[in-house]
Order: C-alpha cells, then structure tokens, then sequence
C-alpha cells in the first residue's frame, strides 16, 4: 500500500503485467542450448511439415489465379480516375455556366457531351466490375476445392489450430487466462484450450535483444505456464519451419476437453524436459521500479517544505 499524495488515505499499487511490471528480473532469464534448441526445432519442422505444403501450394495457386484479377482491377482503376475527373469536369462547367449566364445550362453541349462520355464510363465499368467478382469467387473456390483435396491425401491430422503464432496473439491467450501460481487452481478452470508451452524466438530486451516480448516470461510465470528462450542462430530456421517471414514466439495449446495429440506428444516432452532443465524465475522480484515511488516519509517531507515555503512567501 502506497499513501496517496494529496491525503493520507492509502492506496493500493496497481499494475498491468502486459505493459510493464514492477518486478526486476535482470539475469534470471536462461537461453536454451544450441543442441537442444536444434532438436525442438527439428521436431517442430517434421510435425509441421504437411501443413507447410499445404500453405505453400495454396499460395502459390493464389498467386497464379491473382494475376488475371490484377489485370481487370488495373482496367477498373485507369476507369475510376476517368470517372472522377469527368465528375469534377461537369461541376465546374455547371458553376462557370451558371456564374456567367451565358445560356441555360440544359442547353449546353459541352456539357451534354461530358455527361454522355461518364455515361459511357460508366457503362464500361459494369462488366469488368462482374468479371473481377466472378474471378474472386472463382478463386476461393479452387483454393477451397485444393484445401480439402490435400486434407484427404495426408497421413497425420492437421495441428494449425494447435500452435498460436506471434505476439499479440500469444498475449491475448494468456490475458484470458487467471493469474494463479498454483497447479491445481490452473487446472480448476475450465479454458478452451491450454497453454503447454511457449517458445520465445528472439532474445529479451534485458540480453540486448527485443523489448516487445519483455512481457512473455513474466505472464507465463504467473500463469504457471513452461516457457523455453531460443538462441539466436535457430530463429532463421524456426521461421522457415513454419513458413512465416518474421517470428518472434510461438504458443502450443491443446484443447482441455480431449487429450494431447499423438503428433505433439513428442515435441511437448522435450519442450517440458528442457523447461525443467532451466532455471527458473522466482518470487518476489521487487526491483528498481518499485523504489522510484514515493513513500511515507518522503510525502511528509514533501509537505513539510511546501508549508515551509508558503510561511515565507507570506
């Protein structure tokens, strides 16, 4: 309890772990060994493997069928300029005619043409409009029909709803989550999914490295959930094991109603042997932070000199 300013009356220290926290962690945060993160990283590739090809064929069949859209946007780009500059060309002939009063604007042939030439723009944009509808549509649909094809073809489930990937995404999962130091408090609640790991792949601002997942390891400590610190030399394969250009942490959830996937057993035993392995963050931590507020006796002191000060003004 920190005693508030303006009155004596307490009030109670409050504080978001998602932005900042007043705990000092310092050193205390370990990287995982160069072998043992190869293997992680190893296992994760292989599990993920029939879920990268399906990405990458989906992608690229993306690309090919984008190119004939792309075609008919730029046409119906080139006519939407067209058209705005002959909207704006009749405003400005209705306002020079009705400012000089030279003949009614109704029998204006300049004007008359202008209106027939957006007509005709017009006219030129509806079918390209239905031809880019149609090919969007079309689209989807072999990207649909190539999903479920190479869904029937593969040996193992899919485990891409299984693996949360980037910050924010990892950040909101664990916000929905209490914050319990207890095993079995965590297990009492009744979550969608659970959390089993969490794989940072970028090192922390306290190392040197990115102060954008500085907040990771806190909330998972407090959440009670195992979390690993990557070395730096296994983000560029990390990245390209799950076919993303930029990464910095990944999650692995299973669903609390059914039992761990048969795909993710192995990999989730040697994320939880190198997190037993590691040292882990303690409790309390009261660093620096808390020690920059002010304190009983520093507000009395406060208050002593601006009283003193008022007495000598007077």
């Amino acid at each position: 309890m920190v005693k508030n300013i303006a009155g004596n009356k307490p009030k109670p220290l409050v504080f978001r772990d998602t932005i900042s926290s007043p705990y000092d962690t310092g050193d205390q945060f370990n990287v995982l060994d160069e072998n043992v993160a190869n293997q992680i990283v190893e296992e994760l590739q292989s599990v993920y493997r029939d879920d990268l090809n399906i990405k990458m064929k989906k992608k690229s069949m993306a690309a090919t069928l984008h190119k004939d859209i792309l075609e008919f946007q730029h046409k119906l780009n080139t006519l939407y300029v067209k058209n705005k500059k002959c909207v704006a060309n009749i405003k400005k002939r209705k306002r020079d005619t009705q400012s000089s009063k030279e003949e009614p604007v109704t029998s204006d042939t300049v004007l008359k043409e202008k209106e027939n030439e957006l007509q005709q723009i017009r006219n030129d944009m509806k079918p390209i409009k239905e031809r880019v509808t149609t090919l969007t549509k079309q689209k989807k649909s072999a990207i649909k029909q190539l999903e479920e094809q190479l869904n029937k073809e593969r040996q193992t489930p899919s485990i891409q709803p299984y693996i949360v990937k980037g910050i924010n995404e990892i950040t909101k999962s664990l916000e929905k989550l209490p914050i319990t130091f207890k095993q079995q408090e965590q297990q009492q609640q009744q979550q969608l999914y659970d959390i089993k790991i969490i794989i940072i792949c970028s090192q922390l601002a306290s190392q040197g490295g990115n102060v954008m997942i500085e907040h990771i390891p806190m909330m998972a400590t407090m959440r009670n959930i195992p979390y690993l610190i990557l070395p730096n030399s296994c983000y560029n394969s990390l990245r390209s094991a799950l076919g993303i250009h930029s990464l910095m942490a990944i999650a692995i959830r299973t669903p609390s109603s059914t039992e761990t996937p048969q795909s993710l057993q192995k990999l989730l035993q040697l994320t939880n042997d190198a997190f037993n392995a590691t040292k882990k963050l303690q409790f309390p931590l009261i660093g620096r932070p808390l020690s920059l507020l002010p304190t009983t006796n520093d507000n009395n002191n406060n208050n002593n000199s601006n009283s003193n000060n008022i007495k000598r003004r007077k």
